[in-house]
Parts: structure tokens; sequence; C-alpha cells
């Protein structure tokens, strides 16, 4: 670094340090140098940096180079990620905040989660068994949520998961399963589009936007008990827009559904629901 970078007033780092709202753009800025290092992790009693903003969703993009995540504080500006050289090519179906990215290396096979942050490796089941005691099928997970950081005990994951020739099933795991149980399929209407833990529980949103209710707990033994309940949200039209999907969040503790949508087949918008 230039010599006069070296000698600024812990004010003024203070104060770049405070304006930078993206986590990325602070491990950047610690990078730069010692003097640097020591306002981003703390070790100066001198340099207090503001908080950062409540963690925003991550929108992956797929590159040549590895993958990156387009950065909502900063206008959409991309952040590449550092990841292994075998995960530059993986398939992305999911995320957890920790930086826990959810991938497949092979088309129904090695599932796994990693951690860009830390590149630890968590491997994830890559069959599922339908019923008590009847056999393991290979499976294609297409979304997934989790009750909690993966390394807590007691965390739980459902998944959305399609196995030919049989639609699409929700499963549920736990971390060190090598195999999803407690799978149940849904009909053409009750279709599980998104999926998000809230209060305890499994909402599922369908594609007629309806909201299954589940509930699962796992005995000692491995076996999965899973209560279930349907509930219809108020009826609402579009002006005759298309509908390209329908996801559910949680925001100030409360369930949003987002709709992707447009006047034509081609193109869309936003609107929270």
């Amino acid at each position: 670094m230039d010599a006069p970078f070296r000698n600024l007033p812990e004010d003024i780092l203070r104060h770049i340090y405070g304006l930078l709202a993206c986590p990325a753009d602070r491990l950047a800025m610690s990078r730069v140098c010692r003097l640097f290092r020591a306002a981003v992790t703390g070790h100066s009693p001198q340099i207090r940096a503001a908080p950062l903003p409540q963690q925003l969703p991550w929108l992956l993009l797929p590159h040549a180079e590895g993958p990156a995540f387009a950065c909502i504080l900063r206008g959409g500006a991309l952040h590449r990620l550092d990841v292994p050289d075998d995960a530059r090519f993986a398939r992305y179906f999911g995320c957890h905040r920790g930086c826990w990215l959810f991938l497949a290396f092979g088309q129904t096979e090695g599932h796994a989660l990693l951690n860009v942050r830390t590149d630890q490796r968590i491997c994830i089941p890559n069959a599922m068994r339908i019923g008590r005691g009847l056999g393991e099928y290979p499976m294609v997970i297409h979304g997934v949520t989790l009750s909690s950081c993966p390394l807590d005990e007691g965390c739980i994951a459902a998944t959305i998961v399609s196995s030919h020739p049989s639609c699409p099933k929700i499963t549920f795991w736990r971390i060190g399963d090598l195999v999803a149980s407690g799978a149940f399929g849904t009909s053409w209407s009750l279709r599980v589009v998104d999926l998000i833990f809230h209060d305890g529980s499994l909402h599922c949103l369908t594609r007629y936007e309806r909201i299954l209710v589940c509930t699962p707990v796992f005995a000692d033994d491995g076996l999965l008990d899973v209560g279930m309940e349907l509930r219809l949200l108020p009826g609402r039209g579009y002006d005759g827009q298309h509908v390209h999907g329908r996801y559910i969040l949680e925001s100030r503790k409360e369930l949003l559904m987002v709709v992707r949508f447009s006047p034509s087949p081609l193109g869309f918008s936003f609107r929270n629901a």
C-alpha cells in the first residue's frame, strides 16, 4: 500500500468502514493492510464499525470462472464466490444464512452443503425412502429449507424432490442421515412450489396458493411422524398477467408470498402478494 494510506486517521477509517454496507466489501477491506484489518476485525478498540444491516437474500449467478452473487446493498454489483474447483460447475439449488450453499455435483448424487466462508462441507442424502421398510430411490432435489443452522443439534431439512417416474414429493432428513425419509406426494392441484420453516413448522406453498403446514418429528429409531394441515389463502387475481413463479419468505416474523409475473409469457416482474 502507498505510504499516504498507511497514515489515515482512525476517524477516517471508521467513516470508510461504516459506509460499507456489504459484508463482502468489509471482507475486502480487511485484506488491504494490517491497519485496515485491525479496523475490520475489531483488534483496534478505537475503531468501532457501524453494525451491518440485516442479511438480505443472495441472488446467485452462474459464471464460467465460478459462481457469483448480486449484492442488493450495492445496486446489483457482482461479488465472486471463492469456491473449490469441483464446486464451480455444480448445480446450486439453495442456500442458508451463514454462507451455506446447497450443491449437487451430479444429477442424482453428490448432494452436499458447502460453507463458502469456512470451506466446510457436509454430505446430505442422495436417495429417499418411501414408506417404512421399502426400497430406496435416487432423487433430484429442486428446493430445500432448514429448520435452523446445519450445525445445530436437531436441525431438520425439508426438500422438494422428484424421482422418475413419480411426481414431485416432499422429503425430510436430519444432518448426518444417508437417506431422506417421510416422502409424500401431492396432487396436481396441491403441487408444492416453495417451502420454508416458520414458527416451528414447515410451510409449503402450492401452485394454487394454498399452504400445507407440516410438523415433522423424528423418533429415536429414525422413524418420522408428520402432521399436516391445509390452509387456504384469500383469493386474488392478476388482471390477465402470466404468473411465472410463486415464492414464500419470512419478513419481520411474518410470512409473505412473492409472485413473479408479466403481461406476456416472456419477461417478468415481481410483486409482494
